[in-house]
């Protein structure tokens, strides 16, 4: 065994979220199997060290974590892999509970007593949602763009477009055809507009 790997993940919402492998350089590995590494690795806040396995702190196919920052060490490309992954799927379900309990709460607040003012006036709030996309080789999930408002969903969507920085790319809705913004459909909510590309 001659090569080690690592896994990092990054979550902090200051930046962008990171999902990275990399190959750890070994220096050698002595006799009780203690992995001795070039460069140290983190295993914790302001913690790092050389050695891994045997009488080293970190030992591998085992999750360190600081703060928003995690770490994951093995011998096996596979394994590091899989672990990528499965972060990734965690984080996504845990946010999109995140994103399904303020749907609930919102909806609740339209349904509570103040709903009867709300009605009564011509303009209502849309929370608008925008497919994800994939061509040339880069892709995307759907985005959340906020919530306008407008007398109709294509009003609120003709609101939000006059707020983007590139309104030649969006194209007004009908009764045929749904606004779009380079040629991504919008919808009124999260769960239609995650169909196609989650």
């Amino acid at each position: 065994m001659d090569k080690l790997y690592q896994s990092y993940v990054l979550t902090d919402d200051k930046e962008p979220f990171r999902f990275e492998l990399k190959e750890i350089t070994v220096k050698s590995i002595s006799e009780n199997g203690t992995i001795e590494t070039k460069y140290p690795c983190f295993y914790g806040v302001m913690k790092c060290t050389n050695h891994i396995n045997g009488s080293g702190e970190i030992k591998t196919d085992k999750e360190y974590s600081s703060g928003h920052s995690y770490a994951y060490y093995s011998i096996s490309y596979e394994k590091c892999m899989e672990y990528l992954a499965n972060k990734r799927q965690e984080l996504f379900q845990k946010y999109q509970k995140m994103s399904e309990e303020v749907s609930t709460f919102y909806k609740k607040i339209m349904e509570s007593e103040i709903k009867n003012h709300v009605n009564n006036a011509t303009v209502k709030k849309y929370s608008l949602w925008m497919e994800g996309y994939s061509a040339t080789g880069q892709s995307s999930t759907a985005e959340f763009l906020g919530v306008f408002d407008g007398v109709s969903f294509n009003d609120a969507c003709d609101n939000w477009s006059k707020t983007i920085k590139q309104p030649e790319y969006y194209k007004p809705g009908t009764d045929e055809h749904r606004p779009s913004y380079w040629a991504c459909k919008i919808f009124d909510n999260e769960i239609d507009a995650r169909k196609s590309f989650g």
